[in-house]
């Protein structure tokens, strides 16, 4: 399917108590965790669920989808997985509030990353949000040199992606990194 199965999970060591990584991925689950109060969200790629897992339980109704199954095998009671595809999203049209997709939309390529805008958006719910994080190549004319991303956008790729499906409410780009939270827009 094109995706692949790089994991942020505690048994790998780049995620061990400590490093950078493990810090950067709950500092941007942390910042979701008022975004998913009370709300159906949708983490995907989700993985193991175990970043979700620290937010999960603030959620009315938290569900996780990976296409990797065998991660779905959760440890995690808090969180509905479900093995599907960032490009076909297993669940019903206007069904989820909050989208997030952090480290996981480089995981695809560029007109996978256009399917899965258009379908995070159709299973929004008219004043839902979606929050994403992923790494650019056009800071210093280079990505991240991560084999498993399959396509780090430039910032002006991402933009033209959202087309007028998404309301930028916030952008942050610091280094090679964009962190966003964007708004449905009905059209």
């Amino acid at each position: 399917m094109g995706q692949t199965r790089e994991r942020a999970d505690e048994q790998y060591p780049e995620f061990n108590e400590g490093s950078i990584y493990r810090q950067r991925l709950f500092e941007r689950y942390d910042k979701c965790a008022e975004l998913v109060e009370n709300k159906v969200v949708l983490d995907i790629p989700t993985g193991t669920g175990w970043g979700f897992s620290r937010i999960a339980t603030l959620a009315k109704i938290a569900i996780g989808i990976d296409i990797d199954d065998v991660a779905l095998r959760g440890k995690y009671s808090n969180i509905f997985f479900i093995a599907g595809d960032m490009t076909k999203i297993p669940l019903q049209f206007d069904s989820v509030d909050v989208v997030l997709c952090l480290e996981g939309y480089e995981h695809i390529n560029l007109r996978q990353q256009d399917t899965f805008i258009r379908n995070a958006h159709s299973v929004l719910k008219s004043d839902g949000k979606m929050f994403l994080t992923f790494p650019r190549t056009d800071w210093k004319n280079k990505g991240s040199d991560n084999i498993y991303h399959l396509h780090e956008p430039t910032l002006e790729e991402f933009l033209y992606t959202l087309d007028v499906l998404f309301t930028i409410k916030y952008l942050k780009v610091v280094d090679y990194w964009v962190e966003c939270l964007l708004e449905k827009n009905e059209y």
